[in-house]
């Protein structure tokens, strides 16, 4: 396949490649986001890269290119961010930079010298702060502090990552371990608590989780545009999570979990188009889930449980086709049947949601590579569906406090790892002798640790093969319909507590 079949996307960030960028790229006429950034590519611009009309996006900085911007850059009327810093670029800033409303323009960490563009959001809006030509600023800074020309060697992008940490500093209202007294200026940033930094000293990991600040999350975050892992975790920050968050292009993991933000959850947030882990659970959020966040094709942990989210769980998120885990447990939420169409999904949990009808029969094949499925206290009625028993490897299913019934025909002789079976509350069995026969297949399980029936109507008498169950820790049989003497094997259960 040549390059010219590409589309859309080219992303070649954060490798070791060498030598000049080959002006063929020019030839992908289809492009709109280009990144090179953080290699050692060297030589100059390719001034072909001006072929590609539809280009938004490009990512250069951090490289050893040398000269300057390319004259056919011009054409590119619809280019949004162009990030040049960090290269060897000499010369003067091009007029053509003027022309092009730019929402992030950054050539910080060069030798370029001339009028600063006036054009771009970044000097009127609170929306976007960002690091346009390396200049020091706040979402405050109006024009006038602006000078009309400067060398952009002299400002320097990573000024703007230890402003944007005082920024969130100044905005944390109780601190009680003092964990932010490091945060001065007798300390360089990247060694202040929590922060973590990688090439040319740009923040890339902000950690505080677990030690009790109280505060809200301040919107000079998003100026953090290297930031490729923000927790929060185990925390008291409240109001809403900025909307600036959007403009952490490059995050991979944000763990916001266990804290009392309020408000929507930033519909901006699919513009994290890099992000894998998304944990928001227990907050006290309003509104339903953004469909936008199916957009977020890389994401493969999503856990919003306990956030008090209300409505429909959009269609979308049945295209999150990386997804490996998805809870949602604890809201009031609706969940789509394309949810039970991701084969990537291990964990599904969904228990004590607004859940009706029945689980798709042909569920395990569905989800191939279901681990954990947990499903109780919803809605949920009908049979359990016979497919289980191809859910190889299942390791926990959990359908308490629901209504379903009928037999269990789910065979765990091929789910080996099995250890957490708990069908309590519903109205499984029918009374008769062989209700408990699908407990022999459990025998292959050898690590089943907690086994919960009760409160059903299951009937006739126990199966010696319950008592070959040694690695038992829980087991509850209560509230059936049960009969016969309880078997003199059950001093095999020694685990039980």
């Amino acid at each position: 396949m040549g390059l010219s079949s590409l589309t859309i996307s080219l992303n070649l960030a954060q490798n070791h490649f060498t030598g000049p960028l080959p002006s063929e790229v020019g030839e992908l006429q289809n492009l709109g986001y280009l990144d090179v950034s953080e290699n050692d590519l060297s030589g100059e611009i390719p001034s072909s890269l001006g072929h590609c009309l539809r280009l938004e996006h490009l990512h250069m900085e951090n490289n050893f290119f040398e000269g300057t911007s390319p004259p056919s850059f011009s054409s590119l009327s619809g280019l949004q961010d162009l990030d040049l810093s960090h290269n060897n670029l000499s010369g003067q800033i091009p007029e053509f930079l003027q022309q092009i409303s730019f929402m992030n323009l950054n050539l910080s960490f060069n030798q370029l010298e001339g009028p600063v563009p006036k054009r771009g959001d970044w000097l009127t809006t609170h929306v976007k702060p960002m690091s346009a030509v390396g200049i020091v600023r706040s979402p405050t800074l109006s024009e006038k502090w602006i000078p009309k020309t400067l060398k952009a060697a002299s400002f320097y992008g990573n000024e703007t990552d230890r402003l944007a940490l005082l920024a969130i500093k100044a905005q944390i209202t109780h601190d009680p371990f003092g964990i932010m007294n490091s945060w001065n200026d007798s300390l360089h940033f990247c060694k202040w608590v929590g922060v973590t930094c990688r090439r040319h000293q740009r923040v890339t990991n902000l950690n505080l989780s677990c030690h009790g600040l109280v505060g809200s999350l301040s919107a000079h975050v998003g100026i953090l545009t290297f930031l490729k892992g923000l927790n929060f975790e185990l925390n008291h920050f409240h109001g809403e999570i900025p909307q600036q968050i959007g403009r952490l292009w490059r995050l991979k993991y944000l763990n916001l979990t266990n804290n009392s933000f309020s408000g929507e959850i930033p519909v901006n947030l699919s513009a994290c188009s890099n992000l894998i882990f998304l944990r928001l659970g227990f907050n006290n959020f309003i509104g339903s889930i953004p469909y936008q966040l199916g957009l977020l094709q890389n994401l493969q942990r999503v856990q919003l449980h306990y956030s008090n989210l209300t409505g429909p769980v959009p269609e979308s998120l049945g295209n999150l086709s990386s997804a490996r885990s998805l809870s949602l447990a604890v809201n009031n939420l609706e969940v789509p049947p394309s949810v039970y169409n991701i084969s990537s999904m291990m964990k599904l949990a969904i228990p004590y949601n607004q859940l009706h009808g029945s689980l798709p029969s042909d569920i395990a094949f569905t989800l191939p590579n279901l681990q954990v499925l947990s499903v109780g206290h919803c809605l949920f009625s009908g049979v359990l569906p016979a497919s289980l028993s191809n859910a190889t490897n299942l390791i926990e299913l959990d359908v308490n406090g629901s209504t379903f019934f009928g037999k269990v025909a789910i065979d765990f002789a091929g789910t080996p790892g099995f250890w957490w079976l708990v069908l309590a509350s519903n109205s499984l069995g029918t009374g008769k002798g062989d209700d408990l026969n699908f407990l022999n297949s459990l025998t292959k399980c050898k690590n089943l640790h907690v086994l919960d029936l009760s409160d059903n109507k299951f009937g006739g008498v126990l199966p010696n093969s319950l008592f070959n169950l040694s690695f038992l820790v829980t087991l509850r049989l209560n509230a059936n319909r049960l009969t016969g003497s309880i078997p003199t094997g059950i001093k095999n259960l020694v685990n039980l507590n």
